[in-house]
């Protein structure tokens, strides 16, 4: 077994001399990264929220476009939690490809919300 070579010092490249005494010193408090890796989990545990939101949406959609339904509305949860643009959409007649157009660009400010269909005289119910 074959081992590297160590990595030389910043001493032995510039010369001792050159850098005079070196001290180490932390470069955050202790605790400092536990807080880190805590966000990074928050964040990471939202994402995944807003990805599952948004298939399930999708998913929606796309069995309503299967079953030739045309328009859908919006279903907000009425909460204190809701957001401006649910509340503009809320109970709102659109169109499937208006609806996937706002999961898609907009998802993050709908992922509470699902969606309705519309059944009008001639199209299919699901």
């Amino acid at each position: 077994m074959t081992t590297a070579s160590p990595i030389p010092s910043y001493s032995a490249i510039k010369g001792a001399g050159e850098i005079g005494d070196a001290t180490v010193e932390l470069h955050h408090g202790r605790g400092h990264d536990l807080k880190d890796l805590a966000g990074a989990r928050g964040r990471l545990e939202d994402l995944v929220e807003l990805t599952a939101a948004r298939a399930a949406q999708l998913h929606s959609l796309r069995r309503y476009e299967e079953a030739n339904v045309r328009h859908v509305r919006l279903v907000s949860p009425g909460t204190a939690k809701e957001t401006p643009l649910e509340r503009r959409f809320n109970n709102r007649k659109i169109s499937v490809a208006e609806a996937v157009e706002l999961v898609v660009s907009k998802g993050e400010q709908i992922r509470r919300s699902t969606f309705s269909a519309v059944i009008v005289a001639g199209e299919q119910s699901v």
